[in-house]
């Protein structure tokens, strides 16, 4: 047997071996998927009007529906800890949430897409206060339901006290936009102005 050909079955034996190893060391290190939450519904292509309806785990672990938080007006913020404008989003939205909730005129709910292990000590360091949901796959797809509006983090939604969605913002939101977006969500609620009134001023915006 030449030495070339040696050289090449010691070579090819050497990265079968190293693949093998790769692939039980990958198995063994794996870590197990986190639990999935099922979504209600398919993404669809066209814009959602009314809120999906989909169940996600709370910050202690637990399946809630998005539509516990219905009968008043809603804002729902998708965010991770890995987003830089969502991070500077989170004191203005918990800013907006401490002068609101006891009048009851807005619920926040951020929605994480991230790990629970990430996201629970990072909103007790920060001082977050309004509800959070959190999930990875699942949480995107929860964001995929509501239409091809989403295209990235951070997104928020506006809703109706009766499920009707007003607007769906893709990008960070300054604080002069959002207070400029509450005030026609505030005149819908005090029907000062219809949903499809609105809807058309806010696209302005």
């Amino acid at each position: 047997m030449s030495s070339k050909l040696l050289r090449f079955i010691r070579l090819t034996a050497f990265v079968l071996i190293a693949t093998l190893a790769g692939l039980y060391a990958s198995f063994l290190l794996r870590p197990e998927p986190a639990p999935t939450i099922e979504v209600a519904g398919p993404a669809t292509a066209e814009p959602a009007l009314t809120l999906p309806i989909f169940s996600l785990a709370d910050l202690e672990g637990n399946p809630r529906s998005i539509d516990d938080f219905a009968g008043r007006p809603l804002l729902i913020n998708f965010w991770a800890t890995w987003c830089a404008p969502c991070l500077r989003e989170l004191p203005m939205l918990e800013a907006v949430w401490q002068e609101r909730r006891r009048d009851r005129s807005l619920q926040i709910v951020g929605i994480a897409v991230d790990r629970i292990e990430a996201v629970r000590p990072y909103l007790q360091e920060t001082g977050v206060t309004y509800p959070n949901l959190v999930g990875q796959s699942d949480a995107m797809e929860a964001a995929g339901s509501f239409g091809p509006d989403f295209v990235g983090l951070p997104f928020t939604v506006f809703v109706t006290a009766n499920q009707q969605i007003l607007l769906m913002h893709s990008g960070e939101l300054l604080r002069e936009q959002l207070d400029a977006i509450l005030s026609i969500v505030d005149d819908v609620a005090a029907d000062r102005l219809t949903v499809m009134d609105a809807r058309t001023r806010l696209t302005r915006k």
